[in-house]
C-alpha cells in the first residue's frame, strides 16, 4: 500500500471514528479507554525509542524520565497537591524545550530557569491548575495522536 493510500485510509477512519463518537459518545469512550488505550501504549514505547523520543540529545529522555519519577514519588503524598502541579508544569516545559535545537548548556539553563520560576511562585491560579491537570490528556490525545495518524 502506498503512502497516499495509507493517508486516505487514515483520514477516512478518523471521520468514521468522529461519526461513531457523535452517535455513541460514552460507549466509544469506554471502548477506547479499556481496549484501544492499552494497545496503543504497547506499541508506542518502541516507536518513540526508535525516533529517539523526538529530542535532540541522548540525555533529554533521561532528564524527562527523572522528572516523571519525581512526579510519581511526590504524587503519593496527600498534602503535595500544588507541588505535583508545579512538577507537572516543569516536566511539560522541559519536554517542550527538549524539542528546540540548542546546546546542552543552554537547554539545562532554560530547564533550571523554569524550575526556579515555578519554585518562587507562591501559589498557582486555579485556571493554571486546571490547565496543568488537563494538559497531558489534551496534548496527547488531540494533538499528538491526530498528528501521528495524519503523518502515517
Amino acid at each position: 500500500m502506498d503512502t497516499k493510500s495509507v493517508d486516505r485510509l487514515s483520514i477516512f477512519l478518523m471521520l468514521i471514528s468522529a461519526f461513531f463518537a457523535y452517535l455513541l459518545p460514552f460507549q466509544l469512550f469506554l471502548f477506547a479507554y479499556a481496549v484501544l488505550g492499552p494497545l496503543h501504549y504497547l506499541t508506542e514505547i518502541g516507536w518513540l525509542r526508535e525516533k529517539r523520543y523526538f529530542t535532540g540529545s541522548k540525555f533529554d529522555p533521561a532528564l524527562l524520565f527523572g522528572g516523571g519519577i519525581a512526579l510519581f514519588l511526590i504524587s503519593v503524598i496527600p498534602s503535595a497537591g500544588e507541588a505535583v502541579i508545579k512538577i507537572l508544569l516543569w516536566v511539560f516545559c522541559a519536554a517542550l524545550l527538549m524539542t528546540v535545537p540548542m546546546s546542552e548548556g543552554k537547554k539545562l539553563s532554560a530547564v533550571g530557569l523554569v524550575a526556579l520560576l515555578l519554585a518562587i511562585i507562591p501559589s498557582l491560579p486555579p485556571s493554571l491548575v486546571l490547565f496543568a491537570i488537563l494538559l497531558p490528556t489534551l496534548i496527547h490525545v488531540y494533538i499528538f495522536t491526530g498528528g501521528f495518524m495524519l503523518y502515517g
